[in-house]
């Protein structure tokens, strides 16, 4: 059964490096750097808006399970 598990999880850790490599580095690091230096008041709310509704999509969807 662990095996079962562990074969079931190793394409989910992929996909979860992939977004976080692609996503999370490049692109919020290009918009980190480019927004931050001119906006920084604005980028900071996008950042703490999107983190909040990240927040909720969770919840809402740990609730419907």
């Amino acid at each position: 059964m662990e095996e079962i598990s562990r074969l079931l999880l190793a394409p989910l850790r992929f996909v979860a490096w992939v977004v976080w490599e692609l996503f999370f580095r490049e692109v919020l690091g290009w918009f980190w750097g480019k927004c931050y230096r001119n906006f920084p008041k604005t980028t900071i709310f996008v950042c703490v808006l999107l983190v909040v509704l990240a927040g909720y999509g969770i919840v809402t969807l740990l609730n419907k399970a």
